[in-house]
């Protein structure tokens, strides 16, 4: 039976220890990226991050802040995460849960935890595998929107040039 309660903090443990017995998570999708992460220069750091191959454009659609009507113009919602194993080379990857993420090992994320995506950092672990994201794709995307055209302006760029 799975359990809906925290049954530890981030603050408490380890996440990578916690993380690598289970893995769930991280074997299904990889955790999603704030702009906040690449500050102060996000254009190069995204630009930076997208050439190692390491990562990918992700897009939820439609305008992620709101229903049937509001009328945006938003037809994607663009946002950065690390890319699924399975799928090496593709800068923009509409994929959901099928693959593992690239820095998912047997011992765990091999990320420094500095450098692990926000909703990994935030991610609430639960006895069962069921973990609590505080930053799913929908939020990611609401994020990104200041940075909509750039993020598909440089993965375009970046796919360019490979």
């Amino acid at each position: 039976m799975i359990e809906h309660t925290p049954t530890y903090s981030l603050a408490d443990v380890d996440p990578s220890a916690f993380c690598a017995s289970c893995g769930q998570c991280c074997k299904r999708m990889p955790g999603n990226i704030s702009p906040e992460q690449l500050q102060p220069d996000v254009e190069a750091n995204l630009r930076r991050l997208l050439a190692t191959g390491n990562y990918a454009i992700d897009w939820w659609e439609g305008d992620p802040r709101g229903g049937p009507f509001l009328k945006s113009g938003i037809g994607k919602a663009h946002f950065l995460r690390p890319r699924h194993k399975s799928r090496p080379g593709k800068i923009f990857d509409p994929s959901w849960g099928d693959s593992p993420c690239v820095f998912l090992s047997d011992n765990g994320c091999i990320l420094p935890r500095s450098q692990r995506p926000k909703e990994c950092l935030e991610m609430v672990p639960v006895r069962g595998g069921a973990c609590l994201s505080t930053f799913p794709k929908q939020r990611a995307a609401i994020a990104w929107l200041p940075f909509n055209d750039m993020l598909e302006r440089i993965g375009h760029d970046v796919s360019k040039s490979e």
